[in-house]
């Protein structure tokens, strides 16, 4: 079995696949933006947290227990401060 995530703007969308490409579970959730006056932001501890879930909810409702790989696609201009430096 094989997971794809994709994080895009405003929806969190898992896929489980088996061998033959054959989708066996899908996942979607949508979250918010965080407006500011001149950029938009959002918070990467909730992308963290739906992409927890959704690959929780691929693993049970597929009744599948192990996975052979997992693929994830992101926001091409997005990126996450580690720490204040």
């Amino acid at each position: 079995m094989y997971i794809g995530i994709d994080l895009g703007t405003t929806v969190c969308k898992g896929f489980l696949y088996d061998e033959f490409g054959t989708v066996k579970a899908e996942f979607h959730e949508e979250y918010s933006l965080i407006f500011r006056a001149e950029f938009i932001e959002q918070d990467a501890e909730q992308w963290w947290e739906i992409t927890k879930k959704a690959i929780r909810s691929l693993l049970s409702d597929s009744g599948f227990p192990h996975i052979q790989a997992l693929s994830f696609s992101t926001q091409s201009i997005s990126f996450v401060p580690v720490d204040p430096n």
